[in-house]
């Protein structure tokens, strides 16, 4: 990634010829990794897409047209997860035989090519597309979400806060430069966490039929509150949820881990999304470090470097020249 400032691209159907246009959309869609199958309209077709990527390579496309059909799948599609809010007009989501209308401000999301499902827009519609590569979601949703299919009413609470702030971005995109989104990119994944944890009532598909993927999902949820503790153990979130120290071994062993490595890469993501932000510029990296929970400099640089292949007061001064993301922690 360069350095220069990033604005967003923007399509209108309005400078193609009408008999062109339905296939000249689906073509423009393709872009954003959005099947379109039906598009059923009385006059000729008319659609808006704007669309910008944030430093750590979050695809932000707002969509507006004719009503349409989104589903089918690309057969080499990068592994992501998705997520849409409802803007404006009329849509469903349909899984099989299960219909989900969904109102304004409603989100829906899944990984790619996990679900058969349709997003089905009845009206002209407007709509956020959100799209995020897996590499900067792994050490932080280690297993659950990316088999799932989830649906978010916006109803109260902070799925109403999340979807407002997605709306918000949705609203202001033409305005937004790329890197003003860089420290939306942290609060985008906190937030998601946030609004899926407890949806098992009303996902989709594949949650409550994976018990040891949620417990683990929750017992995540417990590490990160604690993990600016450097008295963090797997002692202590054993007894916050009331197991024992095998069982979360044994949840962490199915899924290819162990308790001390997930702690110390989430310790470390967090260092190096606070180096990156605008928000801790005037903390060193020293304090960064005791932030969440490393108790000696030194050690931390080290195993930094290992990880992300420099030093954090290099990887600072790379991030500061817009040469490094999230995506470097594949």
């Amino acid at each position: 990634m360069s350095g220069e400032t990033q604005k967003a691209w923007r399509f209108s159907t309005d400078s193609v010829p009408e008999a062109d246009r339905a296939s000249v959309w689906r073509q423009m869609m393709t872009r954003l990794s959005l099947p379109v199958g039906d598009v059923t309209t009385d006059r000729p077709f008319d659609g808006e897409i704007t669309s910008i990527i944030s430093p750590m390579g979050i695809r932000f496309a707002v969509v507006e047209a004719e009503a349409q059909k989104i589903a089918g799948q690309f057969p080499q599609q990068p592994s992501e997860l998705w997520l849409s809010v409802l803007l404006d007009g009329d849509a469903y989501l349909q899984f099989r035989e299960k219909r989900i209308d969904l109102n304004v401000g409603d989100m829906i999301y899944g990984a790619t090519g996990k679900a058969d499902a349709s997003l089905n827009f009845e009206t002209r519609f407007r709509q956020i597309f959100i799209r995020a590569p897996s590499a900067i979601l792994n050490e932080r949703i280690v297993t659950p979400m990316s088999q799932r299919l989830g649906y978010i009413p916006a109803a109260s609470g902070i799925r109403r806060i999340f979807s407002h702030m997605l709306t918000s971005i949705a609203n202001e995109i033409d305005g937004i430069e790329a890197d003003q989104l860089r420290s939306f990119d942290q609060a985008f994944m906190e937030y998601l966490i946030a609004c899926t944890i407890d949806d098992g009532d009303i996902s989709v598909a594949g949650r409550r039929d994976e018990p040891q993927a949620d417990n683990l999902y929750k017992i995540c949820q417990t590490i990160e509150l604690l993990l600016g503790d450097p008295a963090l153990t797997l002692s202590s979130v054993a007894e916050a949820h009331g197991v024992s120290n095998r069982f979360i071994q044994d949840c962490f062993a199915q899924n290819g881990r162990t308790f001390a490595d997930y702690v110390k890469r989430r310790r470390l993501e967090r260092c190096r999304n606070d180096l990156v932000s605008p928000l801790f510029a005037q903390l060193s990296v020293a304090e960064i470090c005791y932030r969440w929970g490393f108790s000696a400099p030194a050690h931390f640089s080290r195993i930094f470097r290992m990880m992300y292949g420099v030093p954090p007061s290099e990887y600072r001064r790379l991030g500061s020249m817009g040469r490094v993301g999230a995506t470097d922690a594949a």
